[in-house]
């Protein structure tokens, strides 16, 4: 069978549209796949059929201004072609850039496969710029709205995702995360109060983990931290660390950060129940 028709028959397992629409999805799907690119003008050359590549183009063109795709059932589909069993370990991250003038900012949560995070729903900011908490608690309502909170492992982020009611918002929902965060944000131990982070750590060695002991206090909410010479994080998981045979997480931090003297950190919070 050829490699439209396959992708036709997937499709028509999700998206309950006529064949021509269907058809074309299924063309415009593996003509992206195969060119690897977003030019329409090269993707119209590669769509499989008698058709000339202006008529492609044009047609390209039509779909995208005038046809509304139903995105939770376009998250459902491609987390279903991921065939991850179990629970999904999660990654929500933002990206900006410039077309023009035009700043085009996009919030995004992307499931995990392979060491790499697949976008499955998103969120386009109206300006440049970070995210605030309202516009992530929306886009988190919205994954658990179409998949549920029982299918999340654990969620990760980096230093833009941080704050009290985040991190609050995320253990009311009892979803474990980790979280890069800042070596000067501050915190209180017994012997010392409004300490930087950092100056917990001095004594650690590279990529040897130190755990500090019990409950701290980062914006107030009750918080574990680890850390070491290289990653930063925030989590809610009772281990102090992603294994390694089922998560991506650590290397995803570590290659994400660079190899300087900044202490990094791994927070960790207790699942309520």
């Amino acid at each position: 069978m050829p490699r439209v028709q396959l992708v036709m028959q997937y499709l028509s397992a999700y998206f309950l549209i006529n064949k021509a629409r269907l058809n074309f999805l299924a063309n415009f799907i593996q003509a992206l796949y195969d060119e690897r690119t977003v030019n329409l003008v090269r993707i119209s050359k590669a769509f499989d059929g008698p058709a000339q590549n202006e008529s492609c183009y044009k047609r390209i063109q039509r779909f995208i201004k005038n046809f509304d795709l139903d995105y939770d059932l376009v998250a459902v589909f491609c987390s279903s072609i991921l065939r991850i069993k179990g629970k999904y370990i999660l990654s929500i991250d933002r990206t900006n850039w410039k077309f023009g003038k035009i700043d085009i900012n996009i919030l995004a949560i992307g499931i995990f496969y392979n060491n790499i995070a697949v976008p499955v729903i998103w969120k386009i900011l109206p300006k440049q710029g970070n995210s605030n908490t309202k516009e992530r608690i929306e886009l988190i309502e919205r994954f658990l709205s179409i998949f549920g909170e029982d299918k999340i492992d654990f969620i990760t982020g980096d230093r833009e995702f941080i704050g009290k009611v985040w991190s609050s918002y995320l253990i009311s929902k009892s979803i474990n995360f980790y979280i890069r965060i800042k070596g000067n944000e501050r915190t209180h131990t017994k012997s010392r109060t409004n300490v930087p982070i950092k100056n917990l750590f001095r004594s650690s060695k590279k990529f040897v983990p130190k755990h500090l002991d019990g409950k701290l206090k980062l914006w107030r909410v009750d918080v574990y931290i680890v850390g070491m010479k290289i990653p930063i994080v925030l989590t809610t998981e009772n281990s102090p660390t992603p294994s390694a045979e089922n998560s991506p997480t650590s290397s995803m931090v570590l290659a994400s950060l660079p190899t300087s003297a900044a202490v990094p950190l791994l927070i960790r919070q207790p699942v309520l129940r």
